[in-house]
């Protein structure tokens, strides 16, 4: 999986971050602020409780297979229901 859309927003283009990490255990800042989306998707994002980073666990799914996206928001949600898709 490459991708995740919350509220219509792709999180490629709403979570930017400072660099690309070399190794899964460098960090690294990555924010919807640093991102260069639209105000009003930013917003978007903001009012489904401000993403910060997702991962889909496992990574690739066979066809009828399940599996599940852990996501950490930074704020409780203010909508009462947000959209995703992958």
């Amino acid at each position: 999986m490459t991708d995740l859309t919350v509220e219509g927003v792709k999180l490629s283009e709403g979570l930017a971050q400072t660099s690309l990490p070399k190794t899964p255990d460098v960090r690294f800042q990555a924010s919807i602020l640093l991102s260069e989306l639209p105000k009003d998707q930013i917003e978007k994002l903001k009012s489904a409780g401000t993403p910060v980073w997702w991962k889909p666990e496992p990574n690739e799914l066979p066809a009828g297979g399940i599996g599940e996206i852990v996501m950490r928001m930074r704020r409780d949600p203010k909508i009462g229901r947000f959209t995703s898709a992958l």
